[in-house]
């Protein structure tokens, strides 16, 4: 199997391997490229849904997406979400749009998710991934001793889109998806590598510090993470298969596409991770 370097801290191109051809797999030890690497693409791929949930089931449990509206699950298997264009109230919308991890504002964090393109626009469209081992580790010495111990409050409802949302309609998200509390430097399972663990949409302040004093730690963190010395972008192809490692990357769904873009994703059920946010906890369910 022949490899190529994605970007020059993280991300591995797996060429010349077939996601059918089952005995390669089991000697390319997939798992283990993915903890180290934090990105794995293999191109050229044809899969049907029951093929990519069988190789997603490689990297551990799916996790089911039956709370997602039924428009965005695949007919037949609640584990494969159909990442498309989709019309809410009448508007619009796309996946992202946000850096983040997936599920980091839950006590259950995504471990992987596995993505399959099916249609790709002629051009835009695509995704951004940012390392966020190697932007911890670029740090200064006194900055990343600052930063250990310290807990942020990661919440679903901090996303630039919810700009607009009545406070009602808040308050329901909150009660349904409460913010919870993760450790702003985050140890790999696998590999004990450190990482910082925030992102522009989920991470809304530092526990035990004010709104000001949260913005002026958070913002030079996240400029951090999304400087280009960190970020592979990568321009889609159908028959791309990508999968990421939500525990030391960031990703970034980019909108400014027109035409049909479809994929199928699978998500890897992570490691409990954080605690419950005293805060969200106390507050009454509207």
């Amino acid at each position: 199997m022949r490899t190529r370097a994605l970007a020059p801290s993280f991300g591995l191109e797996l060429q010349d391997l077939d996601l059918a051809d089952e005995a390669a797999l089991d000697r390319a030890d997939l798992p283990g490229l993915l903890a180290r690497h934090g990105v794995l693409l293999l191109r050229g791929q044809a899969l049907t849904p029951e093929a990519q949930m069988a190789f997603a089931r490689r990297f551990g449990s799916l996790e089911s997406h039956a709370a997602y509206p039924a428009a965005l699950r695949h007919p037949e298997h609640d584990e494969l979400l159909v990442v498309k264009r989709y019309q809410v109230d009448g508007r619009a919308l796309r996946f992202g749009g946000q850096w983040h991890s997936d599920l980091s504002y839950t006590l259950q964090p995504s471990k992987a998710s596995v993505l399959h393109a099916l249609a790709v626009p002629p051009s835009g469209g695509d995704t951004l991934f940012a390392d966020l081992a190697a932007a911890y580790a670029a740090l200064p010495a006194e900055t990343r001793a600052a930063l250990e111990g310290l807990w942020v409050v990661h919440d679903l409802a901090n996303g630039r889109q919810y700009g607009d949302s009545p406070p009602d309609a808040i308050a329901r998200m909150r009660a349904k998806s409460p913010p919870v509390e993760q450790p702003l430097v985050r140890r790999h399972p696998e590999t004990g590598r450190p990482a910082l663990f925030l992102s522009e949409w989920m991470t809304r302040e530092v526990v035990g510090l004010g709104t000001e004093q949260s913005r002026r730690l958070l913002e030079p963190l996240l400029a951090q993470v999304e400087d280009e010395r960190f970020v592979y972008r990568h321009r889609w192809r159908v028959g791309d298969t990508l999968i990421w490692d939500n525990r030391s990357t960031n990703h970034l769904a980019m909108g400014d596409y027109e035409g049909t873009r479809v994929m199928h994703r699978c998500s890897i059920a992570g490691e409990p991770c954080g605690r419950p946010h005293p805060v969200a906890a106390a507050a009454p369910a509207p």
